[in-house]
């Protein structure tokens, strides 16, 4: 599996690849956390585009960051826009945890 979490979006608007991991490079324990986190945020069922904490993705200035899952042959990215407390914080809350393992944030 790979997860790869951008940001986009805000003055320049330049892409910007913030963190990738890949669980085939990765220790067995953090692989299987990895692939627990993502069952538990239901990735593959969530909507493309989700609000996190009232706030859209859209606004030209806006930053927004997505996260790309890819497992076997299955892709699916969900987008949510910045909050103003940075990317973990920003997160939805099923995407949380997720987002602050992958960039290694840690724990809330």
């Amino acid at each position: 599996m790979r997860i790869r979490i951008s940001q986009s979006g805000g003055f320049a608007g330049v892409p910007i690849d913030v963190a990738t991991v890949d669980t085939t490079a990765v220790s067995r324990e953090r692989a299987a956390q990895l692939e627990e986190l993502v069952d538990d945020a239901t990735f593959f069922g969530l909507p493309a585009h989700v609000s996190a904490k009232g706030h859209d993705v859209g606004a030209d200035n806006d930053v927004s960051y997505s996260i790309t899952v890819e497992r076997g042959s299955r892709s699916h990215t969900v987008s949510f826009g910045e909050t103003g407390n940075g990317l973990a914080r920003s997160a939805p809350a099923k995407l949380g945890a997720l987002v602050r393992e992958v960039v290694g944030e840690g724990s809330p």
